[in-house]
């Protein structure tokens, strides 16, 4: 900023075109804008109405070659109004410091007065064209890929086949070993032996079946030293279903046969201890309970009922009847079983339904 080289200081009494009062202008201004006549031909344009007297001190500075600075300072009859603007020119800060002057006094006058100052016009200087790059060409467009339609699900991928499994070892053999407790057909209930020789075929069984009643003595009611010696043994064939637990190796065979066997006897202390025979044939169902602890091995339980179809007589030398088998009975067996190969067991889980 640019101090004021000098200052004219003047004091001026002027009263504009009207009848009313007086305006007192004290005026401060730097040499290269020191034009308080400029101030009262601008402040001629507007009808002022100054009242008992108005004093206006106006003090303008030059604060660079572009740029006033203007403090203006009005005492009215019921008021003070203080000013400071800047203006680009010293024309301009004149001409707003009238319009200030004027709009203190009589706002709605000179409001109605002011004119707009035109705006200079700005040339522009026209800028040299420069050089655009080529722009690069533009990449084909590739087709977009056809997009399902809406609504329709997508197509399940096909599972892949798994691999085939080795075949199931369906066919075997079992064989069966057992005590037994037998009511029938020998006289009382006493102590045998149970056997089978089978084919394992899935969860079904086909077996030979064989059992033997250990030999019973019988005596005459009026001779204790008199009687005869009986025992029994058979042959049959059975059919069994096994169904199993299939995360246990436990298997609950039930089967169904027919057997027949010899059953003879033998007399003591008689006069004709010849030997007898009679077959015997019979029907028979069981049901039990295996488990194997081990592929091949296991253990079983089993209860049989079975009723006959023959009841032979065994008879002395006087014709009186010695034994009659009864038409039913009874046998309970305990056992062990062997399988080859097993099939009960596979990869650590029974087979069977």
């Amino acid at each position: 900023m640019l101090a004021t080289a000098a200052l004219a200081i003047s004091l001026l009494s002027w009263s504009p075109a009207t009848d009313a009062g007086e305006l007192e202008i004290e005026w401060k201004a730097a040499a290269a804008c020191d034009d308080s006549a400029a101030l009262r031909r601008e402040l001629g344009r507007y009808p002022l109405d100054t009242g008992e007297g108005v004093r206006v001190s106006v003090e303008l500075r030059q604060l660079d070659d572009d740029e006033w600075s203007v403090a203006l300072r009005l005492g009215l009859a019921d008021r003070v109004v203080e000013q400071t603007f800047a203006a680009p020119s010293c024309e301009r800060a004149i001409a707003a410091t009238a319009l200030a002057i004027a709009t203190a006094i009589d706002p709605v006058g000179a409001l109605a007065r002011t004119s707009p100052v035109p705006e200079p016009k700005l040339e522009t200087e026209p800028q040299p064209e420069t050089e655009t790059e080529s722009e690069p060409e533009p990449e084909p467009e590739t087709e977009p890929e056809p997009q399902p339609e809406t609504g329709s699900k997508p197509k399940p991928k096909p599972k892949p086949k798994p691999a085939p499994q080795p075949p199931r070892r369906d066919l075997g053999l079992i064989t069966q070993l057992a005590g037994q407790a037998a009511l029938g057909p020998l006289p009382g209930f006493g102590p045998g032996m149970f056997g089978t020789l089978g084919l394992r075929i899935g969860a079904t069984r086909v077996e030979l079946v064989s059992n033997v009643g250990f030999p019973r003595v019988v005596t005459l009611p009026q001779r204790p030293d008199a009687g005869a010696r009986m025992h029994v043994w058979t042959l049959g064939l059975r059919g069994c279903g096994e169904p199993s637990l299939r995360h246990a190796s436990v298997a609950f065979p039930i089967c169904i046969g027919v057997e027949a066997g010899p059953l003879a006897a033998r007399g003591f202390g008689l006069d004709d201890n010849s030997r007898v025979r009679a077959a015997w044939v019979a029907a028979a169902g069981s049901a039990g309970v295996s488990w194997a602890p081990t592929r091949v091995f296991g253990v079983f339980a089993a209860v049989e009922g079975w009723v006959g179809a023959t009841r032979p007589v065994t008879r002395i030398e006087d014709a009186s009847v010695l034994h009659q088998p009864g038409s039913a009975g009874l046998r309970v067996r305990a056992g062990v079983e062997f399988r080859w190969p097993n099939n009960l067991w596979r990869r650590g889980h029974p087979q069977g339904s």
